[in-house]
């Protein structure tokens, strides 16, 4: 245990020094070459992460540390701030993509402990390289990027890259291809990225595969711009995946970007689609919106979730809203939700109500449908749920569900005799 302790005392002692000292990537890498001990030697690696290449000596010189500690090497590669660098970076980005190719080349059931390891290290180091370059905003980068749209492993870190340096010329070429070449990003191109993505779609004899490309590359971010592109999707879009991926984006947008006129968007957005398929993100909103239960919702949400709840011609959607009233333990709703429980055509739907009745009121009622007594006695006499159950803690909410369940189902056979 002494000697634990006093190890552990020289590594940190020593890694203070050097990061007190700042080595240069020339020293750390001479030092590695020379030294003898581990605790010295775990302090050098660890102060490649620290270092600021200055040089395109430097950045040559922890290109070759990466290879031999790529996380470290990765750490300080995306420190580096001056575009002048750009080409040693370039040099080094090419190196790395090198032996990623080489390690593929081999083929997957061919490749040794080394190669994977080599193919990995080349994968990361060469993606760190990219983003590097995409955010030294040095436009001789562009070639190389677009280079990298070919390749299987490259394509998506260079498609970003080339959409935050500007480069409109590949988006035409990233657009013409899409769903028939390699994988790729359009999220650094940011909003004028969806906007074309949208006139894409638009246009007449778009082939399905292309479309289903184009439709993936719908996302949300904190932009003010991307939330109202995806709201108008959401609502107006003639094309049902166009609208449930952008429902989908859309929750991420109001996540990241809270803004005061959600709510009015969301109630007029859960209106319209209750009976669209995509009304489960609408319904689903509420919840984000509101902080996962964290804000209480008003009287006309809760008026909006309930009738989603008992008309909505989607059984996903019908489940969205019951899931919410239960999350924001609306009380009001409790006899809404014991007609769901008895009557809803959808097992699932049933299931989910009562589930929201127990959050709301810690019970389960005396009331079941038909269709599901079998299953439910099932369950309560499955010795596996059982043992399962006793096995969890006393105030786990599964053990407290079963066992306001087996309440309820007792109560129901003796009012059913």
């Amino acid at each position: 245990m002494i000697k634990c302790i006093i190890a552990l005392t020289v590594i940190l002692s020593a890694s203070s020094a050097f990061a007190q000292s700042r080595r240069s990537l020339q020293d750390i890498d001479k030092e590695l070459k020379q030294t003898k001990s581990t605790a010295t030697a775990m302090a050098l690696i660890e102060s490649i992460a620290e270092t600021i290449p200055q040089t395109d000596e430097d950045v040559a010189i922890l290109g070759q540390l990466m290879d031999k500690y790529p996380t470290q090497g990765q750490k300080a590669l995306t420190k580096i701030k001056d575009p002048k660098l750009a080409g040693a970076v370039m040099k080094e980005c090419d190196r790395q993509a090198v032996k990623l190719k080489t390690a593929r080349s081999k083929g997957e059931s061919n490749l040794t402990v080394k190669d994977r390891q080599d193919y990995l290290n080349g994968y990361m180091n060469s993606a760190a390289a990219i983003d590097t370059l995409s955010k030294l905003n040095n436009k001789d980068a562009i070639p190389l990027l677009r280079g990298y749209l070919h390749d299987e492993d490259l394509s998506r870190f260079a498609s970003i890259a080339l959409g935050r340096l500007g480069d409109t010329e590949s988006l035409d070429s990233i657009l013409g291809n899409m769903g028939h070449g390699k994988p790729v990003d359009l999220s650094g191109y940011g909003d004028k990225g969806l906007v074309r993505v949208v006139e894409e779609l638009d246009k007449p004899g778009t082939d399905p595969k292309r479309k289903e490309a184009l439709v993936a590359q719908i996302k949300g971010s904190a932009s003010p711009e991307r939330k109202r592109l995806l709201k108008d999707l959401a609502l107006n879009h003639k094309d049902p995946r166009v609208r449930d991926r952008a429902g989908l984006s859309l929750l991420n947008s109001i996540m990241v970007n809270p803004e005061p006129g959600d709510n009015a968007f969301i109630s007029e957005w859960v209106g319209r689609t209750k009976n669209d398929e995509t009304g489960y993100w609408a319904v689903t909103s509420i919840r984000v919106a509101h902080g996962n239960g964290a804000k209480p919702l008003d009287k006309s949400t809760i008026a909006l979730l309930v009738d989603v709840m008992r008309t909505s011609s989607h059984f996903s959607t019908r489940s969205a809203a019951a899931e919410s009233l239960g999350m924001f333990k609306v009380h009001e709703a409790l006899p809404y939700l014991e007609e769901c429980i008895t009557k809803d055509k959808e097992s699932i739907v049933r299931g989910d109500c009562m589930q929201a009745y127990f959050e709301i009121s810690a019970k389960v009622p005396a009331l079941f449908h038909p269709a599901d007594i079998g299953d439910i006695e099932k369950s309560l006499n499955d010795p596996e749920v059982a043992k399962t159950m006793s096995g969890l803690r006393k105030n786990d909410p599964g053990r407290l569900f079963h066992e306001a369940m087996g309440k309820a189902y007792e109560e129901y056979r003796r009012s059913h005799k």
